[in-house]
């Protein structure tokens, strides 16, 4: 769908646009085509029925007796009512306003007030899912849902953590992030090894590459070493951990590291999902992923402080150094800095890019080649031509 500056949607089908994903957008459409992840399983306890908003519609998630998740549609259709707010029962659902009930498939099956009869003609749309990796994934698009993804060597070696956070700007601005790691030596230079000096000898190049899944880019650090981070489209970011020995493709990837979801909750905002390896270096808090309320107060206070900055009322510097001083939560000083220092440079681009204004150069070449994907997808979604089918290849899967 075509935009203009103040945002408003035409009905002209416009395969560069990525930003708006409602149902009745073409990337939206594309999207809903994937299986998504919705929400962390760890934050939906058995009984429990929580209001979840995805790429601008609202659903009820709740987890049954059977310990296994449902997705239902945000409202009861008798008046109205928000179905979260009802209970759990076994694996239905019943409604707080007047009772009704209804079962994992959507069928009503208890209207206590009404006739018997009346509940059989009522149902409400389910939605596939199901619990994977520390995640609750589900599919939002029409007819059968695509093969599960499942990932054989995360499987094996497992998940060590999952850290969620909300960005205040469209999701695409994420995932983009994730195809230029050019940007690491001066958003996060308090990391970088050569500081503020960036004379061009000391920046790490870039190439990137079709593949299967979508793209990989190969990182050249300064000493010559090398890593790699993989990109499956529509929406997913694979990295690696280093290799002090690389040597071929193989030992360049180095072992699992971390598996993260780019997400629209809507148009201006968005939401990561990162899972971490049992065998990673990183790890988001002791208790395997941190309690949820301290990853909404990381959120917040990201955001908060991106937001003094972009104001003109604090300086990156104060914030960074408020940030470290605070460790929201059990992250260590440097994720709390990070991701502040990311919200200044993706919000500070605007809550949805304008793409046509942007001066892409040699090191934009991951984030040129994730569009050009993106276009091709959309275009042949727009032309009814057959969608690339994308998988994650085998030899991804070595050094576990």
């Amino acid at each position: 769908m075509a935009n203009d500056d103040q945002g408003i949607i035409s009905e002209e089908k416009d395969f560069t646009d990525f930003a708006y994903t409602g149902p009745d957008t073409l990337a939206g459409q594309y999207m809903r085509k994937f299986w998504q992840p919705v929400y962390r399983s760890q934050d939906v306890p058995a009984g429990r029925a929580l209001p979840v908003r995805i790429m601008n519609e609202d659903f009820t998630l709740y987890r049954g007796k059977s310990n296994q998740p449902h997705l239902t549609e945000f409202r009861c259709p008798h008046r109205g009512t928000q179905l979260s707010a009802g209970w759990v029962e076994d694996d239905c659902i019943r409604c707080l306003y007047h009772g009704w009930k209804f079962d994992q498939t959507g069928q009503c099956v208890e209207q206590p007030a009404e006739q018997e009869s009346f509940a059989g003609k009522i149902r409400i749309r389910t939605y596939p899912a199901q619990d994977y990796l520390g995640l609750t994934f589900a599919y939002l698009g029409e007819g059968e849902p695509p093969p599960f993804p499942r990932y054989p060597d995360w499987d094996k070696v497992g998940v060590n953590g999952v850290r969620y956070y909300i960005r205040k700007c469209n999701f695409f601005q994420y995932i983009e992030n994730h195809c230029d790691p050019i940007h690491t030596p001066f958003v996060h230079r308090n990391r970088w090894v050569f500081g503020n000096d960036w004379k061009r000898e000391n920046l790490m190049t870039m190439t990137a590459e079709e593949m299967e899944w979508g793209l990989i880019n190969r990182i050249t650090e300064p000493d010559g070493r090398t890593w790699i981070t993989a990109m499956g489209l529509p929406n997913v970011h694979e990295k690696r951990q280093g290799n002090p020995h690389r040597v071929g493709i193989q030992e360049e990837m180095g072992k699992l590291g971390s598996l993260t979801w780019n997400v629209p909750i809507d148009d201006e905002t968005g939401i990561e999902f990162t899972v971490y390896a049992a065998n990673s270096r990183r790890r988001w808090a002791t208790d395997g992923g941190g309690k949820e309320e301290d990853m909404i107060a990381l959120s917040a206070r990201a955001t908060e402080l991106s937001e003094k900055v972009l104001a003109g009322k604090m300086t990156i510097e104060e914030a960074e150094t408020i940030a470290a001083k605070e460790r929201v939560f059990a992250t260590g000083a440097g994720a709390n800095v990070g991701l502040m220092q990311d919200a200044v440079a993706q919000v500070g681009q605007a809550r949805i890019v304008d793409r046509r204004r942007d001066h892409l150069g040699r090191s934009d070449v991951g984030v040129i080649l994730f569009r050009k994907l993106w276009s091709q997808e959309l275009n042949a979604l727009a032309e009814g031509l057959p969608l690339h089918q994308w998988h994650r290849p085998e030899w991804l899967q070595a050094n576990q």
